[in-house]
């Protein structure tokens, strides 16, 4: 019921009449809390320097406007939509717009703390959409923790505060609930954290839960690093766009 924005990366050529024919695989960028499509990206200047210099396919990124602090859920009363604008606007408005590769192979999810934990519950909740997960420090709260702090508005906003609403969105359950249809159609999943993050524990919980579920994994940790997309991104560089290009149709 109201207009949503998004950022958009075209790569170098796009618009070259000799390239009209050429279609293009397509990252989706999640923010973290408080973020938005302008605010809290993994930096387009490294993706850009990564494609001219034969590092990386031409790809297109776009940057999502998740709302502020949804957690990339619908909230209880429908009052927000997070996910479906998403799966069921966005996603079809970037084929139907730009030229892109518009099967789940050739579409990847990546997202920074409350979008590495929407990352992984889109991804896991959508098999069908996504070729590839990554998830950067991944805000993988408990519900305990979800009621307090500046998390209790996402609590009260979007869960209702029911903890039975959470706990069905929690990226968690659904490693649990949908374990067999993981291991037989993916999406591939890599997991960044640095071991400054107050989130470390989390990522390693899950990662513990993953290997136990017996899924597919990548699990990465960078030393010293904290809570801080700039300095995650400096260490990791174009290796996350990487993943994704090794499940690309492109590749």
């Amino acid at each position: 019921g109201c207009e949503v924005g998004y950022s958009l990366y075209l790569p170098p050529g796009y618009d070259d009449p000799a390239a009209a024919a050429l279609r293009y695989p397509v990252v989706y960028w999640l923010h973290g809390f408080g973020g938005s499509e302008t605010d809290g990206q993994f930096p387009v200047e490294m993706v850009d320097a990564g494609i001219r210099s034969g590092n990386l396919p031409p790809m297109l990124v776009v940057y999502v406007n998740g709302g502020r602090a949804t957690f990339y859920c619908d909230a209880f009363d429908g009052s927000t939509k997070a996910a479906t604008t998403i799966t069921e606007e966005l996603i079809p408005h970037v084929d139907a717009t730009w030229r892109t590769l518009a099967h789940r192979e050739d579409r990847a999810l990546q997202g920074m703390s409350a979008g590495g934990f929407g990352a992984l519950r889109l991804g896991f909740s959508r098999p069908d959409l996504f070729g590839s997960v990554v998830a950067f420090a991944a805000a993988l709260r408990t519900a305990e923790e979800m009621q307090t702090g500046p998390r209790a508005e996402t609590w009260a906003k979007i869960f209702g505060s029911d903890g039975a609403r959470f706990e069905a969105a929690d990226p968690v359950t659904l490693v649990r609930t949908r374990s067999d249809e993981l291991r037989e159609r993916g999406p591939a999943v890599r997991l960044y954290c640095g071991t400054g993050d107050g989130l470390i524990e989390h990522n390693r919980r899950f990662h513990r839960l993953l290997d136990e579920q017996r899924l597919k994994f990548e699990h990465v940790e960078l030393p010293d690093v904290g809570h801080d997309l700039k300095q995650l991104a400096a260490r990791v560089g174009t290796d996350a766009l990487e993943f994704a290009v090794r499940h690309f149709t492109c590749a």
